[in-house]
């Protein structure tokens, strides 16, 4: 295993990273730092398959920044704003291209700019125009380009459907950049957003209508809706012209800031009359931020690669910047960039940067020939490898590890997986899991996904220039690691048989097992994670291998710090204890209740549920001609909100006798999946029960003693099920006979004859019938020799390197 940490990847000398001001108590903001307390945070990574509607990305996205959105340090903006561009330089652009679009003898005013702006579309143009100056003035014309999109969709590159029109788009170009910049705009171009929004406000219709004595009268109710962050001391304006209303309305529509009827607020008219001032300010800052956050959503889900980026709100007299990153988001105050031009300036200069890795951009990937090329160190020699620049896998949230994969190819001709991740400092390492795997012995490592190299990047807390990282700030660091290649995740069946996917979860299992014996807990059992191996002619059937083993921890003998934790895993496949887990931190309940262990159990479950998900909403491989069963199909039901998930799980649960699969699955996989049902569901009953009674939970020692039982009686009921369809597939006498012939127990047998070497999972093995423990194996009728503990010594492990990773 190699790791290598490349902080100059994304982290050079740059305004970025060379900036390490010490964190100081900043000057209040009227931007919330925490947008809104919810008990549960949602993500828009667990809540995007049922996602489909912009706004509600932008309500996900709302409580996913929720106590994570901080202002600037005053210090460390100043040093960020002056490094894009000097005094000298400013005054130049002033004196010089800049000199018809800023009065500095009289007005004192960028002169283009309507003040007050009658409509939010008037602004675009002169800010469209002094941007593009500026761009010129400072040699960036070449690379950035400017648009006017709020009347245009900015698509993707796969089948999201959120739809987003930023006001005005800045796009970059050159070989950091994928594609050509033409008419259709991508976000996988965007370098930043600008979102424009006017001082002045409206007033509900029927506010318009008071008499202008009430007006004089000082009536206090008359000014308890004006948003004074937008309005300050401006004069409110009366929209008088119906035709250039109705166009103004259709802009806020179109800008997903329409009110729902005409007594309503827009993005800063009067709030209802029952709202207080402080209210109407908080609910016109989180639909802001909720929109950047959205734009920013957008486009570091197409640059998977970038770090973070920068936004712009503007008005027509201030401006404010915005920072979204892996951990959250910071803004500036408001600065008046009429009466401190240089501000402007600064802004757009810092947000263009020729700096790449001052925009968050991984300098060490670049696009040509239709491919994403990522430039990885092996032992300090350079290698390279290839891919699709669409990812397998990609993030849908700001906030998290962002997790994208993508299949990739290295010169030497070989496919890998190489995985993607802003990873929590202090958390253990996939790497680190792979050393302690690859020194077990006397255990069949193909049912697990190896690791050829990994490599660390630069922190967030580097990129925010901070030199003290406090405790409380959730700092993460980009991080890749190079991974065998294998098939298709477990739920892929199309062209496989129903014995192809039982074996490959057993498999799973098998290896869920081997890493609780060695002291690991996996934590994160679901479809994805899981993989059928490729065809081999070693077997008769698809073999599997599980793998991501980021939130993996170890386990000691005594002590454990794998809580059960609701925040831990994928929704749709978590366990009912680990589910409930939300209640018990909240205190829900007249009675406190013991802290729980994440344990085997679990996980075990978690199989379980992918089993369900399996069966339950996809037909199934064998033939037959009755139509999927919508009253079966469980997937919306399993990935719901907390509570309704474990009551749905529970009474899947409970009901076990009866529990139906669609058509096209064999009767062996009914009884497998009722059984563990039954089995799940007698753990479930006992375990809650224990902890209403007696408030007591399980200790690692007492898990450990359990363990042996449990993964035996769950690997038999797999074991059971094999057999029953290998006699339907086989219906030969003799093939039914060596099925059903007892094999050696993998811990009766030698230990030799379990010993495997480190090589890749495509390795030719032959396999005995599954039982009950590990998979009895041996290679070419002679038992493999011991897996040596030094990767670089191993025979074929340097061969299942690209070219440039053998040592």
């Amino acid at each position: 295993m190699s790791l290598q940490s490349r902080h100059s990847a994304r982290f050079s000398e740059n305004p970025v990273s060379a900036t390490h001001s010490p964190p100081r108590t900043p000057p209040g903001s009227q931007m919330p730092a925490n947008v809104v307390q919810t008990p549960y945070r949602a993500s828009a990574t667990s809540e995007n398959m049922t996602i489909k509607v912009a706004d509600d990305m932008k309500n996900v996205l709302l409580q996913e920044l929720d106590g994570f959105v901080t202002p600037f340090d005053p210090a460390r903006l100043s040093h960020l704003l002056s490094n894009a561009a000097s005094d000298q330089a400013c005054r130049e652009f002033l004196l010089g291209s800049g000199a018809t679009l800023y009065d500095r003898e009289r007005t004192l005013t960028w002169t283009k700019i309507p003040q007050p702006a009658k409509r939010e579309s008037h602004l675009y143009k002169p800010l469209i125009e002094i941007i593009k100056a500026v761009h010129q003035h400072f040699g960036l014309g070449a690379t950035r380009r400017v648009f006017d999109t709020h009347h245009k969709n900015v698509s993707t590159d796969n089948s999201d459907t959120l739809k987003g029109k930023p006001d005005i788009l800045v796009t970059g170009s050159g070989v950091h950049f994928r594609g050509k910049i033409n008419e259709k705009l991508k976000w996988y171009q965007c370098l930043t957003v600008f979102e424009v929004k006017k001082e002045v406000i409206r007033r509900k219709k029927k506010e318009r209508k008071r008499s202008t004595q009430d007006k004089e009268s000082g009536d206090e109710s008359d000014k308890d809706g004006e948003d004074s962050e937008l309005d300050d001391d401006s004069e409110e304006e009366v929209v008088d012209d119906p035709e250039e209303e109705e166009e103004e309305e259709e802009e806020e529509k179109e800008d997903g800031t329409a009110a729902d009827n005409e007594d309503d607020l827009d993005s800063g008219a009067m709030p209802p009359e029952e709202e207080t001032e402080e209210e109407v300010h908080d609910k016109y800052e989180k639909k802001v931020l909720s929109q950047l956050a959205f734009y920013a959503r957008q486009t570091l889900s197409q640059q998977p690669t970038r770090s973070f980026m920068y936004n712009v709100l503007i008005t027509e007299r201030r401006v404010r910047l915005f920072l979204f990153d892996r951990v959250g988001a910071q803004l500036s105050n408001w600065i008046d960039y009429h009466q401190s031009p240089e501000s402007l300036i600064r802004i757009i200069c810092l947000i263009s940067s020729s700096n790449l890795e001052s925009l968050g951009i991984d300098t060490t990937v670049t696009f040509h020939h239709k491919k994403i090329h990522f430039s990885l160190d092996h032992a300090n020699n350079p290698i390279t490898v290839s891919a699709n620049p669409i990812p397998w896998i990609r993030p849908n949230g700001l906030r998290g590890r962002a997790t994208t994969c993508w299949w990739v190819t290295g010169s030497d001709g070989k496919s890998y997986l190489l995985k993607q991740q802003f990873v929590r400092e202090g958390r253990t390492r996939e790497d680190e899991i792979f050393d302690r795997i690859q020194q077990l012995e006397n255990v069949d490592l193909s049912v697990l996904g190896m690791c050829s190299h990994a490599q660390t990047y630069g922190t967030v807390s580097e990129a925010r220039g901070m030199c003290v990282v406090p405790q409380t700030f959730h700092d993460r660091r980009l991080y890749r690691i190079l991974l065998q290649e294998h098939g298709e995740p477990i739920h892929k069946i199309e062209g496989k048989s129903s014995l192809d996917v039982i074996v490959a979860l057993r498999d799973a299992i098998t290896a869920h097992k081997i890493l609780w014996d060695a002291d690991i807990l996996h934590r994160d059992i679901s479809i994805n994670n899981m993989l059928y191996r490729k065809a081999s002619a070693a077997y008769e059937t698809l073999r599997g291998v599980l793998i991501d083993f980021d939130l993996s921890v170890f386990i000691g003998r005594d002590t454990s710090n794998a809580l059960a934790d609701f925040r831990t895993g994928t929704r749709a496949f978590q366990s009912i204890c680990i589910l409930e887990s939300y209640s018990r931190q909240q205190g829900e309940g007249a009675e406190k209740r013991p802290t729980l262990l994440h344990e085997h159990m679990d996980d075990l479950e978690s199989f379980f549920w992918v089993l369900v998900w399996i069966v339950c909403d996809q037909r199934g491989p064998e033939k037959d001609e009755r139509q999927l069963n919508p009253n079966i199909m469980v997937r919306e039901n399993l990935q719901t909100v907390l509570k309704h998930a474990a009551v749905h799980k529970r009474g899947i649960l409970a009901d076990h006798s009866s529990l139906q699969l669609q058509p096209g699955w064999p009767s062996p996989v009914t009884t497998l999946a009722r059984k563990m049902a039954g089995f799940l569901h007698e753990f479930v009953e006992k375990k809650r029960a224990k902890l209403s009674q007696e408030h007591k939970a399980s200790t690692v020692s007492e898990l450990r003693e359990m363990a042996p039982n449990d993964y035996k009686t769950v690997l038999g009921f797999f074991d059971d099920a094999i057999a029953e369809l290998y006699a339907i597939k086989f219906s030969a006498s003799d093939k039914k006979a060596d099925i059903s012939a007892p094999q050696v127990k993998p811990s009766e047998s030698d230990a030799s004859t379990r010993a495997t070497s480190k090589r890749s999972r495509e390795a030719d093995v032959v396999e005995a019938m599954p039982d009950n423990d590990e998979v009895a194996q041996h290679e070419h009728h002679q038992p493999p020799p011991k897996r040596p503990r030094s990767a670089a010594s191993t025979p074929g492990a340097s061969d299942n390197m690209p070219h440039g990773l053998k040592d």
